[in-house]
């Protein structure tokens, strides 16, 4: 019974999920957040919660054609400007299965909502916090360039950053 239900659900069977022992979600498995439905609902497609099959592939289509990093045309700056190509990126060719324009569901607008003033606050107060603890920690040493955490020297002197062979 269960799994023809699953099966009549199609897309949406993908939401249901096990539950661990004491009552919270089992989250465990690989997971990939490969797809190029965008966070938030672009402003061009303000009210539409969901694609056709139709307006899917297009916006695939066009999407993939928009990010992809292996094109060379446009004038030299716009091709540094793509220097790692598509191999480096990971942000999938699809939409979601359930063709959602948006992963934000709530509010239906499909946009993070603002902060509330209270919200606010609780950030800044954090930050601050943040920042003191890393300003005390670091008193007395001074700061070190090129996002180093150390002074390159001795035996790695001759190596270049991040070449992994000997």
């Amino acid at each position: 019974m269960i799994p023809r239900l699953l099966a009549a659900m199609g897309a949406l069977a993908f939401v249901v999920s096990p539950f661990a022992a004491e009552g919270q979600p089992d989250l465990q498995g690989i997971w990939s957040n490969a797809t190029i439905t965008p966070l938030e609902r672009p402003k061009e497609l303000a009210g539409k919660a969901v694609f056709s099959v139709e307006e899917a592939a297009e916006y695939e289509k066009r999407i993939l054609q928009e990010t992809n990093k292996d094109r060379r045309d446009g004038d030299p700056e716009a091709d540094v400007g793509r220097a790692y190509n598509d191999s480096w990126w990971d942000r999938g060719t699809k939409v979601v299965p359930t063709r959602r324009t948006s992963m934000v569901v709530d509010p239906p607008d499909g946009r993070v909502p603002h902060w509330t003033p209270e919200s606010q606050k609780r950030a800044a107060a954090r930050s601050e916090a943040l920042r003191r603890r890393a300003s005390a920690s670091s008193a007395g040493h001074p700061p070190v360039d090129g996002g180093l955490a150390r002074p390159l020297g001795g035996q790695n002197a001759d190596r270049r950053y991040n070449q992994f062979h000997g």
